[in-house]
């Protein structure tokens, strides 16, 4: 007998030992075309299942557990255990765990575990946690918590290495820590406040808002009044001190006057001064030359020169503005009954007025019988000596005073 034949997806029951219950073969209900398995040769191995060479010959085939046979499918999978760990183990030398994915069209990887960097994670793309979720270590799980503001809240210290830098991906060492803890700024440094033990260094220093009652030392600007220093003390609330650590300028505590503790006030320009008394830049109230200092009287015309070698030439003055006040004494040997002129002031006379000789002044005298004023001469550092009374004429001769003191304190207008 060449076949057996079974008509209609009839089947070949096989039934158990006490005939109750069976397995069977059958056809399927509808076979496009003929097929035919042939049956391996020999039994197969503990474990192996029968596999077709898609030409009918049946053999016996073993299951593979290695990773790289894994096919790509075409749905959903779930890699899933109902107890213990899944683990997966790279074991080449320094080889990574990569997991990719489609992005789009794109075929990307996400997540790549560097082997030879002992397991270090590099990530893609953004790493999202949960809102006020926590990144830390096993001892620290909190070490670091993201609120749902994008806070950031650090559980302990923050350390990175000497020289190291923190920036963004485009200026990547927008913040540099040197190793002795100096930080150096690239960037504008934005904010409503900054609270720092430290020094500040930099080239500029851009405050941007004002200052408020209470800061205990602050520096401010507004678009009208400029630069804002504002300070709270105990005992000033502005010092200025110098390099050697001097006080020179300060403020007292709820105080309104600036008071110089150490030096002098110039202008590094002359000609410059302090209007008094008016809140702008009046002329008439502009303080602009206060001098003080010796001069030396003398007798300048009027033949035979003086003598002073047993005698006296004692002149001070103060200059305040164009206000010069002169203090002289004189006394000298002389022979010369010519009209005399008398020298030496330490400042020209004005000629504000007209004729020459319109700034006069009393003097002092060892000669008891005659009255005598200095006539100044205008644009001149000189001066005659007239009787009183006498408008024109009268002017004394050096030999008149010769052995006598004089002496004076006059004021008069400067050039």
């Amino acid at each position: 007998m060449a076949e057996i034949r079974i008509n209609s997806t009839g089947e070949i029951k096989l039934y158990d030992s006490d005939d109750s219950n069976y397995v069977s073969l059958k056809s399927a209900g509808t076979v496009s075309s003929d097929v035919a398995w042939t049956l391996p040769s020999a039994d197969g191995s503990n474990g192996q299942f029968i596999k077709t060479d898609g030409s009918g010959a049946l053999s016996f085939g073993s299951v593979s557990s290695a990773l790289d046979d894994i096919t790509t499918g075409d749905a959903a999978s779930t890699l899933a255990t109902s107890a213990g760990n899944i683990t997966i183990d790279a074991q080449g030398n320094d080889t990574d765990i990569i997991f990719k994915g489609t992005d789009g069209s794109s075929d990307t990887t996400f997540l790549t575990i560097d082997g030879s960097d002992a397991g270090t994670a590099i990530f893609n793309h953004d790493i999202k946690i949960a809102d006020d979720g926590q990144i830390g270590s096993a001892s620290a799980a909190d070490a670091m918590i993201i609120s749902s503001g994008g806070i950031v809240t650090f559980k302990d210290d923050i350390l990175i290495k000497d020289g190291g830098t923190i920036g963004s991906a485009s200026d990547a060492d927008a913040i540099a820590i040197a190793s002795d803890g100096q930080l150096t700024l690239t960037q504008q440094l934005n904010g409503t406040a900054i609270d720092m033990s430290g020094d500040i260094t930099g080239s500029t220093l851009n405050a941007d808002g004002d200052t408020a009652a209470g800061d205990n030392a602050a520096i401010g600007y507004t678009a009208s009044e400029g630069l804002i220093l504002t300070g709270q003390g105990s005992t000033d609330d502005i010092t200025i001190k110098n390099d050697a650590d001097t006080t020179v300028l300060n403020v007292a505590t709820g105080a309104t006057d600036v008071e110089v503790s150490a030096g002098n006030i110039f202008f590094g320009t002359a000609d410059k001064g302090i209007y008094l008394g008016v809140t702008s830049a009046t002329a008439a109230n502009l303080l602009a030359d206060f001098e003080e200092g010796d001069w030396t009287p003398t007798v300048t015309t009027g033949g035979a020169n003086p003598d002073f070698s047993s005698g006296t030439q004692i002149g001070r003055y103060v200059k305040v503005g164009r206000m010069v006040h002169v203090h002289c004494e004189i006394k000298y040997t002389s022979s010369s009954s010519n009209t005399g002129q008398w020298g030496g002031l330490p400042f020209s006379l004005s000629n504000e007025h007209s004729g020459n000789m319109t700034q006069t002044g009393l003097i002092t005298h060892d000669r008891n019988t005659t009255t005598y004023h200095n006539v100044y001469i205008t644009n001149d550092t000189k001066w005659y000596i007239r009787a009183m009374g006498t408008m024109s004429g009268g002017l004394q001769s050096p030999s008149d005073f010769s052995g006598n003191r004089m002496a004076f304190n006059h004021t008069y207008i400067s050039t």
